[in-house]
C-alpha cells in the first residue's frame, strides 16, 4: 500500500475520519495539477466523551453507539461495534494497528467481529474491578474476560485453573485477588439452559452444544493441525473426537472450534476447613445451605467449632 509507505503514521489501512489529516502521495508530474490544497478551514477537532464502567453489564449499548462514545472499562479504553465493522474498521476508529487490536482483545485474524459487543483498544487489566463473577449459560472465558476488561490468563490464574480446563456452570470466579489454596471452588444456584450458540467465523459455522451433563474441554484448529495430531495432543481416541463432533471426515476447518474431552460431572463433596471467627451461621450463608444441614451432614449436636476442622459441604 503506496499511501502507508510514504506515511508511516498511518497504522491502519484506513485513514481515521475525526479530523483533517495530511497525507503525502507520490503522483506523476504529469498529474500533479490535478491535486489542490483544500480551502476549507480544518474542522475543531472534539476530544471523544469517555464513559467509564466497572464492567459490559453497566451499558447502555444503543445509547453508546449513537453517541459514538470511547468507553473506559476497568480502567481500559475499548469502543462498541457496529454493523458491518470489521477488526481493520475498528483499529482504524481506535487509532490502532489491526495486530495490536487483535492483541489486546486476544483474537485470532480469522475469527468475525460481532456487533453491538464491546472490543478493547489497549491491554486489558489484570484485576477487575468486581470481587467474583458467576458463570451463566452460553459464557465462555473469553466473554467473561471481555466483560470485564481483564485477560484470559488473569482468570485462570486467579482460579487455579488448568490451560484446557472447561468452566462449569454456576461456579464462583475470583476476578480480584487470587483464590486462596484451602478455599474450595465455590458453585450458586443458576438457571440450567440447553442452549445452542452458534459461533461464526469465515470457513463456516461451528454449533456448539452446551450440556450441564458433562464436562467439556475444547480446541480451536490452526493452520496446518489435523485431526490425528490433535487427538493424540489431548490422548483422546479419534472417533471420540468425530462423534462429539459430528463429523463425517477428517477434513477440518480453519479456527473450527472441537471438543477433544468430555467427562460426566461427578458432584464431589467439598470440605472446608474452619478458620478464625467462622461460625455455623457464617458458613452455612456462603454456601447457601441451612445450620441443620450443615449439621446433619457432620454428626453435630451443637454449634461448636474447633479451629481446623474440616465440615462436610454437599452440593444441593
Amino acid at each position: 500500500n503506496k499511501i502507508t509507505a510514504y506515511n508511516k503514521w498511518l497504522k491502519t489501512e484506513l485513514i481515521p475520519e475525526d479530523k483533517i489529516y495530511p497525507v503525502v502521495l507520490a503522483v506523476p508530474m504529469s498529474q500533479a495539477g490535478a491535486f489542490t490544497k483544500s480551502t476549507k478551514p480544518p474542522k475543531k477537532e472534539t476530544k471523544p466523551k469517555k464513559e467509564k464502567y466497572s464492567s459490559v453489564a453497566e451499558i447502555d449499548i444503543k445509547k453508546v453507539i449513537a453517541a459514538s462514545y470511547i468507553l473506559i472499562v476497568n480502567g481500559t479504553q475499548a469502543i462498541i461495534s457496529r454493523d458491518g465493522d470489521n477488526s481493520v474498521k475498528l483499529s482504524a476508529r481506535g487509532k490502532i494497528s489491526k495486530d495490536e487490536f487483535l492483541k489486546y482483545n486476544e483474537m485470532q485474524s480469522f475469527e468475525e467481529i460481532v456487533p453491538n459487543k464491546i472490543y478493547y483498544l489497549e491491554h486489558k487489566r489484570k484485576k477487575a474491578m468486581v470481587l467474583f463473577h458467576t458463570v451463566q449459560s452460553g459464557e465462555t472465558i473469553w466473554s467473561i474476560a471481555q466483560n470485564y476488561g481483564i485477560r484470559i490468563e488473569t482468570i485462570r490464574d486467579k482460579n487455579r485453573m488448568d490451560d484446557n480446563e472447561a468452566l462449569d456452570l454456576g461456579r464462583v470466579l475470583w476476578l480480584r485477588i487470587k483464590r486462596p489454596k484451602n478455599k474450595p471452588v465455590e458453585y450458586k444456584a443458576v438457571e440450567k439452559k440447553e442452549i445452542v450458540t452458534v459461533k461464526t467465523i469465515s470457513s463456516g459455522v461451528v454449533y456448539i452444544a452446551d450440556s450441564t451433563r458433562f464436562i467439556y474441554s475444547y480446541h480451536k484448529a490452526l493452520a496446518g493441525e489435523t485431526l490425528f495430531g490433535i487427538s493424540k495432543k489431548y490422548q483422546t481416541p479419534t472417533d471420540s473426537v468425530m462423534k462429539w463432533n459430528n463429523m463425517e471426515g477428517y477434513t477440518l476447518s480453519l479456527g473450527q472450534l472441537l471438543i477433544v474431552g468430555a467427562k460426566e460431572r461427578i458432584e464431589e463433596p467439598i470440605y472446608y476447613s474452619v478458620v478464625t471467627g467462622d461460625t455455623f451461621y457464617k458458613i452455612a450463608n456462603l454456601y447457601h445451605v441451612s445450620v441443620t444441614e450443615l449439621q446433619q451432614w457432620n454428626n453435630k449436636t451443637d454449634l461448636s467449632l474447633k479451629l481446623g476442622e474440616k465440615l462436610l459441604i454437599k452440593k444441593k
